[in-house]
């Protein structure tokens, strides 16, 4: 049979559906840019006909440039929302990193290195964690708080302020 997968922002598979001939299966994807070096988080959303065979062959096929996550396709939508935004704000972070290492004297190569080195690491932490808990380590921004406490915004100005160099 056919097997169609979209990967079109905010179109639902009922839509592909009334668009494709009767017996086409529909899987509707959501990638993100780490695909691009196979790293990527995909969550796939099979069409009301699509059968077990051709949503394992979508995973099969998403799954070589990343992971690939079965989601209803009500949640979709928040999966672009999670994971397709979530390396922009990877990159803020990195970004912001990279400047409190510049404020604090480092060479643009040493903030790069520093501030990418800290999150592949803490990522890879994260991964082979087994804790359910967002911070893994309980009270390390110092306010036993977890980092979306409101007490917590300021953590990358803190890193300089901390080493009494200024803020950001």
């Amino acid at each position: 049979g056919t097997l169609v997968i979209s990967i079109a922002a905010g179109i639902r598979t009922g839509t592909i559906e009334e668009q494709v001939p009767a017996g086409v299966d529909v899987v509707r994807a959501m990638p993100n840019t780490p695909a691009r070096v196979d790293r990527g988080v995909t969550g796939l959303s099979p069409g009301l006909n699509c059968s077990t065979e051709a949503l394992a062959l979508s995973e099969r096929l998403l799954s070589s440039v990343g992971q690939a996550i079965v989601v209803p396709e009500s949640l979709q939508d928040s999966v672009t929302a999670v994971s397709g935004s979530g390396p922009a704000y990877v990159f803020l972070f990195i970004e912001a990193l990279q400047q409190a290492a510049a404020d604090l004297g480092f060479t643009p190569e040493q903030g790069r290195q520093l501030a990418i080195g800290t999150v592949q690491g803490a990522a890879t932490l994260a991964a082979q964690s087994t804790s359910d808990g967002v911070c893994l380590v309980p009270g390390f921004n110092g306010l036993g708080a977890p980092w979306w406490d409101p007490r917590a915004v300021g953590l990358i100005t803190g890193l300089t302020l901390n080493t009494g160099k200024g803020a950001l």
